[in-house]
């Protein structure tokens, strides 16, 4: 299923290139997702874009969100997936128990899956946490053949996938926990207002809203050009960590 890949001009693969390839990639990004509107959040406006672009990692990472109900929990999360190529974005509101297991022939691998609110997926929780540890997930099924007989069949559906999702609810992800980054929302009256005075400059036109569109395609061009490779560590068995969080 899902969107197929745009195919891109020179121009677009050179312009990602240039940007991709200049200093101060990380302040530059940061200063970009604020132009797109999300404001404040600098921490974890980075956190969640590293994480998500790491979908095409072997191992990704994951991230849940943690609001307080009613802040408009997935507003942050919703402008960081915006970045993304559609292609590659699977949003699982909605889906039933069985949905994630007919992305067969690759159909999930290294896709985000974004689930909007956590606290109403508790259908999908089971697979997506089979997705996490295991990186696939598969079920046997009962299905009718043509001449009415019944027969089993195993459905299966392959990763890695980056998960990411929000909640309100911090006792959920006691089992997600050792599974993903959890992130704490800027849930205060000064970061309600800064949401509020960049609404106020789009409606006003002080923000440009077609040179945002111009820079959430540019994000997504990008990302159309990125490629894993392989990091070694020579530090890796230096670092201590912790027994427990």
């Amino acid at each position: 299923g899902g969107q197929k890949a745009k195919k891109m001009s020179a121009e677009e693969i050179q312009s990602g290139t240039d940007y991709l390839t200049r200093e101060r990639l990380m302040e530059r990004t940061l200063d970009d997702l604020g132009a797109l509107g999300v404001v404040g959040e600098k921490i974890n406006r980075l956190i969640l874009y590293i994480v998500l672009t790491g979908r095409k990692r072997e191992k990704p990472q994951h991230v849940v969100c943690l609001a307080k109900s009613g802040m408009g929990k997935t507003r942050l999360l919703s402008q960081i997936v915006g970045c993304l190529p559609p292609e590659d974005v699977l949003d699982v509101t909605g889906f039933s128990e069985m949905s994630l297991y007919y992305y067969g022939n690759g159909g999930l691998k290294h896709k985000a899956i974004f689930v909007q609110d956590f606290d109403g997926a508790s259908e999908v929780e089971f697979a997506l946490r089979e997705l996490q540890t295991n990186q696939k997930v598969s079920r046997m099924v009962a299905q009718k053949d043509a001449k009415g007989n019944i027969q089993t069949k195993l459905v299966e559906a392959e990763g890695p996938v980056c998960v990411v999702g929000a909640t309100t609810q911090e006792r959920v992800y006691e089992d997600n926990a050792n599974r993903c980054l959890l992130l704490y929302l800027d849930g205060s009256a000064e970061q309600d207002a800064r949401i509020t005075r960049f609404a106020q400059s789009v409606s006003d036109g002080t923000v440009d809203s077609a040179e945002q569109e111009a820079v959430r395609e540019r994000f997504r061009d990008m990302q159309r050009l990125l490629r894993p490779v392989r990091v070694v560590n020579p530090y890796a068995r230096f670092i201590d960590l912790p027994k427990e969080v």
